[in-house]
């Protein structure tokens, strides 16, 4: 069950990180992130790994 909840998150976060690669392929291929959306991924990935971490120490 941990096993797969961790599979679930890493490929629902691969997928969000590559999806606006594909969107238009005309585009450039840099994504601009400025230092509020940089900061905001980090604090929602690190949000999810104390959450897994907890969930697995509690158990």
């Amino acid at each position: 069950m941990k096993k797969s909840i961790a599979v679930g998150v890493a490929l629902v976060t691969a997928t969000l990180i590559a999806a606006p690669a594909f969107a238009n392929p005309f585009l450039s291929n840099v994504p601009e992130i400025d230092a509020t959306a940089g900061t905001a991924a980090m604090a929602s990935l690190g949000a999810a790994v104390a959450l897994l971490w907890e969930r697995r120490r509690r158990k």
